[in-house]
């Protein structure tokens, strides 16, 4: 920018015949051109301890009120933490040894676009983008990537393992393997090269325990608290209304799993009785044969309550696959799925199947199991090029339907396939 001012002065100098009106209008186009290059995004509102902003070739220290720039990387030092407030109200907090980068922002009328990559010690609570058009802000992890529906994040990622925690709405955290979504009050791990957990829940001091170690005391609040409180409480509302929905629909789709719940109700009361029944003596025992039943996993006394609610031993089921391979616009065609649910032993295989890029994709489902909720999991994989997962659950009053998601990777060309299935039983 410096030099094309030069230049600029250079041929005024030569051309002093040029009209003043129009060399008056240019350099307020350049003027306006270059403030909006130069625009701010977001200013640091807390800080304790040391910071710098990496902008181009320069290491610009980081004290209260300094503006971040578009394609600015923050890195904080030991003992420090920061916080950052973006135009669209979108908070960044972070911890000590940590770095933020900005890969994309634009918040205007009719784009509006956040993408960020960390790494450590991090909170961020979502600001307008997120509510507005929640698909456009993306949070970057060293292992995952994170998407919101209007919501509070807490994690802390390193080249091994995220661990990532949503403190209010609800969040999609992705890998290459798979995704899970991870509600109020609850955490998913991430392993490298791995698909994230399923979720479990963490304690609230544990949760208060973690901002206290991100969030930094202001010495001076100048932003609107208050308001920015409002609109995450307006965008959780949202989230758990679209959650409700979500659970009617399901619910008129594929039946009613309430009795599901009574059942492990009753398991857990069989469960806490059965060490006050006295064992039957031995002499009893030898005298008189029992007769010879099925082999179960004794691990695994949920399978006869499941049993009883399918109706059978094994139940197979058939369906169709939907998804994409790498991009939407490649649209997987002709899939099937095949699944084997063995109710006496927790096992399920199978095979999948479907046509994308004109290429066929076949493989097997193996080493799957399901547990006391009906929720399957299940690896898929055809011994040569390619490997995958996938998760569902048993839905209906007698377990007549299966669905749930995929991911399968090709070794041999790097392309992904994800999908979704649904079934019926035969």
């Amino acid at each position: 920018m410096t030099n094309f001012f030069l230049l600029f002065a250079d041929l005024y100098t030569k051309h002093k015949t040029t009209s003043e009106f129009f060399m008056k209008k240019l350099i307020l186009i350049i003027l306006a051109l270059s403030s909006s290059l130069f625009a701010s995004i977001a200013e640091v509102t807390a800080i304790n301890g040391k910071a710098v902003i990496l902008r181009a070739d320069e290491q610009i220290p980081v004290t209260m009120h300094s503006k971040i720039e578009k394609l600015d990387t923050i890195k904080t030092k030991k003992d420090t933490k920061l916080q950052i407030v973006f135009n669209d109200n979108t908070i960044i907090s972070l911890g000590q040894k940590s770095t933020f980068k900005i890969e994309e922002y634009l918040f205007g009328k009719k784009k509006v676009k956040a993408r960020f990559n960390v790494k450590g010690l991090f909170k961020s609570i979502t600001g307008k983008i997120g509510h507005i058009s929640p698909n456009n802000f993306k949070l970057k992890t060293q292992n995952a990537t994170i998407g919101v529906r209007g919501t509070t994040i807490i994690g802390e990622s390193t080249k091994d393992i995220d661990k990532i925690i949503c403190s209010s709405g609800q969040i999609v955290v992705r890998t290459p393997l798979g995704e899970t979504i991870v509600n109020k009050g609850q955490q998913t791990i991430v392993r490298f090269g791995s698909r994230p957990s399923i979720p479990t829940v963490v304690k609230n001091s544990v949760i208060q325990k973690k901002e206290q170690s991100i969030s930094p005391v202001p010495k001076k609040s100048f932003v609107n608290v208050d308001k920015i409180e409002r609109l995450s409480k307006t965008m959780e509302k949202a989230s758990t209304k679209q959650k409700v929905a979500d659970v009617k629909e399901q619910n008129k789709n594929w039946g009613n799993w309430d009795k599901v719940d009574a059942i492990k109700k009753e398991l857990q009361k069989e469960k806490e009785e059965e060490p006050r029944k006295q064992k039957p003596s031995k002499e009893k025992s030898a005298d008189k044969k029992e007769p010879t039943k099925p082999k179960i996993d004794e691990d695994l006394p949920y399978l006869l309550k499941l049993r009883e609610l399918a109706g059978v031993k094994k139940a197979t089921y058939s369906g169709e696959v939907s998804g994409f391979v790498d991009s939407p616009a490649n649209r997987i065609k002709d899939g099937k799925i095949n699944l084997n649910v063995d109710l006496s032993r927790g096992k399920v295989d199978g095979d999948i199947g479907f046509l994308a890029n004109q290429k066929r994709w076949e493989a097997d489902i193996k080493d799957g199991k399901i547990d006391k909720n009906g929720a399957l999991e299940f690896g898929i994989s055809n011994n040569k090029n390619l490997n995958g997962s996938g998760d569902g659950m048993l839905r209906g009053e007698h377990l007549q339907h299966a669905n749930g998601t995929f991911t399968i990777n090709d070794k041999s060309s790097n392309q992904n396939a994800y999908g979704s299935f649904k079934a019926g039983r035969k």
